[in-house]
């Protein structure tokens, strides 16, 4: 199911990439996204055993929003109308000790690419302006 959904997890030399589906505008507690948080989950704890590591207690996290450059820019939302807080509470569950503002930092920002995806990349702290640097620099 995650691999139809697009789900992914991928392990590079300085940090993690989850990538789901695109995410969608803020809903309301009684909308039930489990058709992608459980497959999410599934995904994640899949990885944590091929490839058992200490959970994040500091992290930097970078949200990045693509969007399909074939279509429409008028579908380009703004951050505060973008769901987020579930996909967190998922990764938190199985990368990270706390997703507390005093633990995380967190940017978010956007691209157009060749589909419809979320990526969050998880980090140390300390990687994070290189990170910015190179990657929003070349990439968005």
């Amino acid at each position: 199911v995650a691999m139809a959904l697009g789900i992914s997890v991928q392990e590079y030399h300085h940090w993690i990439k989850v990538t789901v589906p695109a995410i969608l505008p803020n809903r309301s507690q009684r909308d039930n996204l489990a058709f992608i948080t459980r497959p999410l989950r599934h995904c994640l704890i899949q990885f944590q055993r091929e490839h058992p590591m200490e959970r994040f207690r500091d992290c930097g996290i970078c949200i990045v929003h693509q969007y399909d450059e074939a279509l429409s820019l008028r579908r380009v939302r703004d951050y505060d109308n973008i769901e987020t807080k579930r996909y967190l509470d998922i990764i938190e569950s199985t990368l990270l000790t706390n997703d507390s503002g005093l633990l995380c930092t967190v940017l978010q920002t956007t691209r157009m690419g060749d589909r419809d995806c979320t990526e969050f990349y998880l980090m140390q702290p300390e990687r994070l302006a290189l990170w910015a640097g190179e990657y929003i620099k070349t990439h968005t």
